[in-house]
């Protein structure tokens, strides 16, 4: 888990500081894919709105891709959220909601104007993670 308290957020640390110290970022396309493993399941459990849980989740998300603005300079930088039930539109993404906020963690690295769909992005779907 990546959180502050916790070797594997130095890993992640350490990750994008040799990222930045010794990749050429100019050729460099970055894709980071988030999973929540809830989703998986989502069906098999009663949902109870959450006011909150949007505003977390955001927060949390832009915790983890802070330390990504580092490598300024990148080809170009790709967020999937919910790796492993992503689906939509190509050109388009999800229409679940994800793909704005993918655009807005895309966008502090990248810059405001940066839109990763004309930069390459594709729909993706991880099948590994589907029950058969």
């Amino acid at each position: 888990m990546l959180q502050t308290n916790q070797p594997g957020w130095k890993n992640w640390l350490s990750t994008v500081n040799l990222l930045s110290e010794k990749a050429n970022l100019t050729v460099l396309n970055l894709e980071i894919r988030l999973a929540e493993k809830f989703y998986v399941s989502i069906w098999d459990m009663p949902l109870e709105t959450d006011s909150g849980y949007k505003k977390r989740m955001l927060h949390t998300y832009q915790g983890l891709i802070q330390p990504v603005t580092a490598l300024r300079g990148l080809k170009n930088f790709f967020v999937h959220l919910n790796w492993g039930s992503s689906c939509g539109v190509l050109g388009q993404g999800p229409s679940d909601g994800r793909g704005e906020i993918e655009q807005e963690l895309e966008r502090m690295v990248m810059g405001q104007e940066y839109n990763a769909w004309k930069c390459g992005k594709e729909v993706r779907t991880d099948l590994s993670m589907c029950e058969y």
